[in-house]
């Protein structure tokens, strides 16, 4: 897509997203103008001056980022000159201190090993230096201020604080560990897509090294180009030869795996083997190693999914009847500790974890961008309501349904563009593969199916768009590149049949063993959502459980404690209330603000695990809205 095709879709979403805003501010106004009708002129007044200036505001904002987000985007996407790191600086010029010299030697044999497999290319010594340089500057710090501490106080537990430069030695060891641990899991995730496109090269007589070259520069691959690009610097700059330069690359690769398949390969060109049979078995083994991990995903997603509907159903219900049972500021506090520290902690470790064993798609969501910006046009608004909502719970309530519900609308249109080009990919390949077997190349069949076949309005769309490009006799590669697709797996297939035709291969048997790979992953991805389908229904009901038991148990418990209030008689000290009318109503604000953050928390992990991404805020506004009518529902 061209760059001037580019600004026309970000200021089409931006507009898009600032308009949906505007309607929530108007829909805001005409319900609080009707709210007010029986009040005062005056507040009536108010009331419309304060959401007219939020409204105002903006439209202000929607309206310059409108005009100033394209060369934003445009400026960041401009080449920056390469600079040299500071750790890079820093660890030469302490090389050169006999102290740190003599530290920095012995470290440097640990990472002699490491620092190729974790792709940092700085000599050991200057990575051991600089960070000597740091355990010695904070070693004497803390010595320092160990010593004024003591002097001041005279307890010597401050001398524990030299404790902490020693975990100094530990943070590049860790950092070692934990690049190389993201190098391995980045290629596991990637691997059976490039095998299946080396095959198909190899079939057309193309070598591995070959496969990884071509795939330099084109973003299809992202950690495969990176280490294509370090086979490809060895074969220019150390062996030059393609094989050598392989067998090299294999040695120093952390990814067992690839490092099999490698020398395997390299193994079989030596001897003369069939290389595009064997590239073609492993591109199955792969396959089917790809699918248990889609189905190891679901189970331990949903077993991670069940225990947050656990703990975010229990532990608010548990701690509000403490509170109302041992009615104290300190009961409170315990409230606020959950609400502000621990919801949030888990909430930010669980997505983490789901993160951590996703499989990975590089799909395109522009709502990324934007949610800055949303979120700072939503403040007027909720500044505006805070002036009107006195029940904190409502206020936060709708001020995370004015926030969500944008954001939920403009991610829905862009996944359900990537769902429907999904689904029509395998149909589309099939068709490819019969056409081939009767006679029509590729760019022929891609060029005669936008008449003769009908997938869907999003897949027909892009169709045509590169069968009209071909009919004009741009190369396909240019056409391909030229078509903006969301998703990932589309683009996978349109580059690769690019290839296919650039390189003279597209046997019917090539074409086949593609759409059986693409059809598997499709498979496993939908059987993936079936199977946490289940979990959804589970996650929106629990905002509407946890909503209806906190109010129940604390109306319940209140009237309990009702009858057991002492009553006042003549001559006889009357003993205190064992809850206090005002101790009930501060736990049942902060009860249900803990709820109504709960039910965001809970969207957010549903998000991730059903959508994978967080800002799939159509959970969230499901179970704000649940969380927020139960509520209601319940105190009528």
């Amino acid at each position: 897509m061209s760059s001037a095709e580019r600004k026309e879709y970000i200021i089409e979403d931006v507009q898009r997203i600032f308009i949906l805003l505007m309607i929530l501010n108007a829909v805001a106004i005409t319900l609080y103008v009707m709210i007010t009708y029986p009040r005062p002129t005056s507040e009536k007044i108010f009331f419309f001056i304060v959401f007219s200036g939020s409204l105002m505001v903006t439209n202000v904002i929607g309206g310059v980022l409108i005009l100033i987000h394209p060369r934003i985007a445009t400026m960041l996407a401009k080449p920056k000159p390469p600079k040299e790191k500071i750790s890079t600086r820093v660890g030469g010029a302490a090389s050169k201190i006999p102290l740190i010299k003599d530290l920095a030697r012995v470290l440097e044999k640990e990472f002699r090993s490491k620092l190729p497999q974790a792709m940092l290319y700085t000599h050991p010594t200057v990575y051991a230096s600089a960070y000597s340089l740091i355990l010695i500057t904070s070693l004497i710090g803390t010595v320092v201020t160990s010593v004024i501490l003591y002097l001041m106080f005279g307890n010597i537990i401050v001398f524990t604080l030299n404790v902490v430069p020693l975990i100094i030695v530990a943070i590049p060891f860790i950092e070692l560990r934990a690049k190389i641990s993201s190098r391995k899991s980045e290629i596991n995730n990637e691997l059976p897509f490039f095998l299946i496109y080396a095959a198909i090269l190899q079939s057309a007589g193309l070598s591995l090294y070959s496969a990884f070259e071509r795939l330099i520069g084109k973003r299809i691959l992202p950690r495969i180009e990176k280490e294509a690009e370090v086979v490809k610097r060895d074969y220019l700059f150390f062996s030059h030869n393609p094989v050598d330069a392989l067998d090299n690359f294999a040695r120093d690769n952390p990814n067992e795996k690839l490092q099999t398949i490698v020398l395997g390969y390299t193994s079989i060109v030596r001897s003369g083997g069939d290389t595009a049979t064997y590239l073609s078995i492993k591109a199955d083994d792969e396959l089917k190693e790809l699918g248990f991990r889609w189905r190891k995903y679901a189970e331990t997603a949903s077993n991670l999914g069940e225990i947050t509907i656990a703990l975010f159903l229990m532990l608010p219900t548990l701690i509000v009847l403490m509170a109302i049972a041992f009615s104290s500021a300190f009961s409170l506090t315990i409230l606020q500790l959950y609400t502000y520290g621990f919801l949030p902690l888990v909430t930010g470790v669980i997505i983490s974890s789901i993160h951590s064993i996703q499989p990975k798609f590089y799909n395109v969501y522009d709502i990324h961008k934007y949610v800055p910006y949303i979120v700072a046009a939503c403040i007027p608004p909720a500044i505006g309501l805070k002036f009107i909502i006195s029940d904190i719970y409502a206020w936060v309530s709708i001020t995370l349904l004015i926030l969500s519900v944008p954001i939920a609308i403009e991610f829905y249109r862009e996944h359900s563009e990537i769902v429907k080009i999904e689904k029509a990919l395998p149909y589309f390949l099939r068709d490819i593969t019969e056409m081939r077997k009767i006679g029509y190349d590729i760019v022929q069949a891609i060029t005669l199916l936008p008449r003769r076949r009908s997938y869907n309005k999003v897949f027909d769309k892009v169709l045509r768009h590169i069968a009209s490009q071909l009919e004009l006799n741009i190369p396909f590669r240019y056409a391909v590149e030229r078509t903006f697709v969301r998703s990932w797996l589309c683009r996978f297939v349109f580059f690769t049949l690019s290839e296919i035709v650039e390189t003279g291969g597209g046997s019917p048997q090539v074409l086949e063993s593609l759409t059986t790979f693409i059809n598997s992953v499709y498979s496993e991805k939908v059987r993936v959502k079936n199977t946490t389908r289940t979990y959804t229904v589970l996650g929106y009901a629990t905002p509407l459980l946890l909503t209806a038991l906190m109010v129940a148990t604390s109306q319940i418990l209140s009237y309990a404690f009702g009858l057991l209030t002492p009553r006042r008689v003549e001559g006889i000290a009357t003993p205190p209330a064992l809850v206090t009318e005002a101790t009930l109503r501060e736990v049942m604000k902060a009860g249900l603000l803990a709820t109504a953050l709960t039910a965001f928390a809970v969207g957010m992990v549903i998000a991730k695990i059903v959508d994978f991404s967080i800002v799939s805020f159509i959970h969230v506004v499901i179970c704000v809205v649940l969380s927020l009518i139960s509520s209601i529902l319940v105190k009528a």
